[in-house]
């Protein structure tokens, strides 16, 4: 999730994003989309709190305002084999 909004500008980790793999990118709206997952992800935070708390790289604290990332598009899902799962159950350590 933080590739594109994050690592791709922040870090300098520019020579492709997720999305300009057409795979990938349609692996990450399907994990995003699996009940439970996107009321985990808040990519205003994640932003926020990259961007302004490595100030060695970033000294002005300037939060990037793209990507602008549609995660609820559609994935062709229903053209691969299997299901998601139903519920996420947490894993519990062994």
């Amino acid at each position: 999730m933080r590739f594109d909004s994050v690592y791709h500008t922040h870090f300098n980790c520019n020579r492709a994003r997720v999305v300009d793999y057409e795979h990938l990118w349609g692996h990450t709206r399907d994990v995003y989309q699996t009940p439970g997952i996107a009321e985990t992800v808040n990519l205003e935070q994640i932003k926020t709190h990259y961007y302004a708390s490595h100030t060695s790289i970033n000294p002005k604290r300037l939060v990037a305002v793209g990507p602008d990332l549609d995660l609820e598009a559609g994935y062709d899902r229903d053209r691969l084999p299997g299901t998601p799962p139903e519920t996420l159950t947490p894993r519990t350590a062994d």
